[in-house]
């Protein structure tokens, strides 16, 4: 899903209190709390997610200006994603010089922020994002046989989240884990799509083959973020 700027929206859920609390904060502010995630992981969401909305249509803007310059137009909404989500998961990375006066904290966001995106959009150019598949012939000797049919069981509240947290992907990353897991074998050391699956998903979505390993990558991220933001809360061991 896409807001009415193109870009797409931020699928991790937030408290609302968490959300309110944070909306006025400044960038420097938001980074820091989006850093201290492994103390806070609920206000680092949050404070994600308004970070998130405040620069989305700036950022989405220069994704294109970089892809367009760059030769990379088709990898507008991943190298977009990717941003992003380094800023959650690099946040404690920012540092900001001595004494720059608050007027000027935008400004060096946004530095921080395309130097991110033109650098992971260079990283696809150079080729550092290719996947290694088999050819068909060597799928055909590795490749499960189909599973058997399961009985029909109530969810528990962890599939619930799960199925909520996929529900909220992208119609194509959904479409990239549902070929992904189609095609996996529990325990097995080739884990590959076939070349021709490979070729024809590409196709499908409009991207190369060699993107597809970041879209799945991707969403997977997104899901472990998600489920962990949704998932009921435990009982505290006494």
């Amino acid at each position: 899903m896409a807001t009415s700027d193109g870009a797409p929206t931020l699928s991790v859920f937030v408290k609302p209190d968490l959300l309110a609390g944070v909306e006025q904060a400044d960038d420097l502010s938001l980074l820091r709390l989006i850093a201290d995630q492994a103390n806070d992981a609920d206000r680092a969401n949050a404070a994600w997610k308004v970070f998130y909305d405040r620069y989305k249509g700036w950022l989405w803007t220069k994704c294109h200006h970089v892809a367009r310059d760059l030769g990379g137009e088709t990898w507008v909404e991943d190298i977009f994603l990717d941003t992003m989500e380094c800023v959650y998961r690099y946040a404690h990375r920012f540092h900001l010089p001595d004494n720059v006066p608050a007027t000027s904290i935008i400004a060096h966001v946004k530095a921080w922020l395309g130097k991110i995106t033109s650098n992971n959009l260079r990283n696809r150019l150079e080729g550092h994002y290719d996947e290694v598949t088999l050819d068909d012939e060597a799928w055909a000797k590795h490749r499960a046989a189909e599973p058997s049919d399961y009985p029909e069981r109530t969810p528990t509240a962890e599939q619930q989240a799960f199925r909520a947290a996929f529900a909220a992907l992208s119609e194509r990353e959904q479409v990239v884990l549902r070929v992904t897991f189609q095609y996996h074998r529990f325990g097995a050391d080739f884990q590959r799509l076939p070349n021709h699956i490979v070729r024809d998903l590409a196709d499908q979505l409009g991207t190369t083959p060699e993107n597809l390993r970041t879209i799945r990558s991707r969403a997977l991220r997104k899901l472990g973020v998600t489920r962990a933001t949704t998932s009921p809360a435990k009982p505290n061991n006494p």
